[in-house]
């Protein structure tokens, strides 16, 4: 009774809620991340809420070249042309981790002064300005994954950003900051070092998938 076309349907779902997962089970993260520094008191939380709004900031140029990814890389599957399509994507990965490159050394040069404007607070500088140091350090992998992300889901490939998110930021980033934080009093260092890693195992596990779906489609031509 209702004119839809449900393989579409079907597919669109396929698609679009392992996604939206991927983003749920991101900003959760950051936003558990969020909870545990709260425990840390006041300076702690300024220091990391500058900082990760910093980030977030940066992250929008990683976001936009990993939509234009999914784009491109999708108008190539859909012309049967696969190896284009690989060859887009890896660009935008290029593109995107010299891009992210430039701005962590930015962020890390500057960090002081960053993190002045927004709070006169001696003590707030001071670990903000550690802490953005750490933060110039996450953009590439953070920029990395985004852009990947993209591209894979231009293969009609959306798990691989849900699985790795949750295998990333839930069993490796979260736990390990937590450890690091409180465990072996690191603190805000500390949680952010796991979030670090946590990217960095997600961005590993996402270049695996890459380079199984560029042999199959390099295999088919």
């Amino acid at each position: 009774w209702l004119p839809l076309d449900y393989p579409a349907v079907r597919a669109l779902t396929k698609l679009g809620v392992p996604s939206g997962g991927q983003m749920l089970a991101r900003a959760l993260a950051f936003s558990v991340a969020g909870l545990l520094v709260a425990r840390l008191g006041a300076v702690s939380m300024a220091a990391h809420t500058i900082s990760l709004n910093l980030g977030s900031f940066f992250y929008m140029f990683p976001m936009g070249m990993g939509t234009a990814a999914c784009i491109l890389v999708a108008r190539a599957v859909g012309k049967d042309d696969r190896r284009h399509a690989i060859a887009i994507g890896r660009n935008a990965v290029v593109i995107t981790v010299g891009m992210m490159a430039l701005v962590g050394l930015t962020l890390y040069l500057v960090r002081t002064p960053l993190i002045g404007a927004f709070s006169p607070d001696a003590e707030v500088i001071r670990t903000g300005a550690v802490l953005l140091g750490l933060v110039a350090l996450l953009q590439l992998f953070d920029g990395f994954q985004a852009t990947i992300i993209g591209a894979l889901r231009g293969f009609g490939d959306s798990k691989a950003a849900f699985q790795t998110s949750l295998i990333g930021l839930w069993l490796v980033g979260l736990p390990l900051g937590a450890v690091l934080g409180f465990r072996f009093d690191w603190g805000l260092v500390g949680l952010w070092n796991g979030l670090i890693f946590g990217l960095l195992s997600s961005s590993l596990l996402l270049i695996f998938r890459w380079r199984g779906v560029a042999n199959r489609s390099e295999t088919r031509g």
